[in-house]
Formats: C-alpha cells, sequence, structure tokens
C-alpha cells in the first residue's frame, strides 16, 4: 500500500492518532481523574432496566437474538449498534455495572480524542485543539452522558459522528474519504437517530468554508 492510499483510507484516523500521543495521554488522564468513580456506580431505574438489566436483546448471541437486535425498537429507540455494544459488555462483564461504566468512559475518551484531531485539524493549532478537548472531556454537560449507562445511545453516536465528519470536514475530499464519512454516518444512525444532523454540518462546511 502507498503512502497516498494510507492517506485517504481509514488507516488515515489511526495514523493521525499515533501522531498525537502526548495530547491524547493527556486527556486520557482528564478523562480517568473526572470520570473514573462512575466505576464504582450501580445501574439506576431510569432506563437501564429496559436497555439492561431485563432486556432479552443484550443476553444471547444466537442468530434469531441478533435479528432482533438488528430490527427491535428499544424504549422507543431504534439504535441496534447500542444494543449490539451492550451485549458486548453482557459477555465481557455480566450483570457488573461497573464493566458498563467503564466502556462508557472509554467511549467519551474516543470522542474527546476525535474533538482534539478534529479541531486541530481545523484551526491548524494543536493548542486550541488541546484545550477545546480539554473543555469537552471535563464539562459538566457530559456528566448525564457519561454516568447515566443508558446514554451510551449518545457516546456511540458521538464517536461515529465525529468520526464522520473528521473524514467530511475537509475542502478536497477524496472518493475515499467520502466513503469512510458515509460508513461512519450510517453507524452513527444505527446508533441513536440524531445523527441525522451530520448532512446539515457538512452541507454548510461546504456551502461557507470550503467553497
Amino acid at each position: 500500500m502507498t503512502n497516498q492510499n494510507q492517506q485517504t483510507l481509514p488507516w488515515q484516523l489511526f495514523q493521525a492518532i499515533k501522531q498525537q500521543k502526548v495530547p491524547i495521554i493527556s486527556l486520557g488522564l482528564t478523562v480517568l481523574v473526572s470520570f473514573g468513580i462512575a466505576v464504582s456506580f450501580d445501574f439506576v431505574n431510569w432506563d437501564d432496566p429496559w436497555y439492561v438489566i431485563h432486556n432479552p436483546l443484550v443476553k444471547s448471541w444466537d442468530p434469531d437474538n441478533l435479528q432482533k437486535i438488528a430490527t427491535q425498537v428499544v424504549t422507543r429507540n431504534y439504535a441496534p449498534l447500542t444494543v449490539l455494544s451492550f451485549l458486548v459488555d453482557h459477555s465481557l462483564y455480566g450483570m457488573w455495572a461497573g464493566g458498563y461504566h467503564l466502556t462508557n468512559i472509554l467511549l467519551h475518551l474516543v470522542n474527546s480524542i476525535l474533538v482534539f484531531l478534529l479541531v486541530t485539524r481545523l484551526t491548524g493549532n494543536r493548542l486550541v485543539g488541546w484545550a477545546t478537548a480539554a473543555v469537552f472531556a471535563i464539562h459538566p454537560v457530559q456528566v448525564e452522558t457519561v454516568v447515566w449507562i443508558s446514554s451510551r445511545k449518545g457516546l456511540l453516536s458521538g464517536a461515529f459522528i465525529l468520526a464522520s465528519l473528521w473524514y467530511w470536514l475537509r475542502k478536497d475530499r477524496t472518493l475515499e474519504q467520502n466513503t469512510c464519512g458515509f460508513i461512519c454516518f450510517i453507524f452513527a444512525l444505527l446508533s441513536k437517530a440524531l445523527a441525522v444532523i451530520v448532512p446539515a454540518i457538512v452541507f454548510c462546511f461546504d456551502y461557507w468554508v470550503a467553497k
């Protein structure tokens, strides 16, 4: 594979992460200090019973069950990737709530890293990117999303939204970047319907910034 292809294929995102080790490690420590205590928390009686505790969909890898995950609505939300993530958690942690909280914390860290990479590329300033990501990581508005297990859908869709924007928000997009952005967008939609706003963001960028 040539360097040019590496610049345009999905590995581009991983290469960007590898090149920013120090800022990313510092973000990891920031998230850990801010939210690490959540691993000691339990489930709460607000959607957690329907998403995890009493949800048969998160307790079996049987093909019929996987088909139900792909087609059924849970608590008025069609979010099969979110439900699938709970199935993975259940396979790893059983009913230990701390494991589900740990996954949420890791997803929040991923989102903080993606904010750093996106803002750094858009502004050309790594310090601005890090400061923005740090505020994003520790802002009190994040507490519910990170600490509430059932809010996984927001974290998961957020990761795919940010990844799609990382590929799409650029002036000279290649076919491969458009494809990667589209795939991330579809995954975001399958995590939470809120991702429907992404095309509007990309349109505004193309019309007012990239033009």
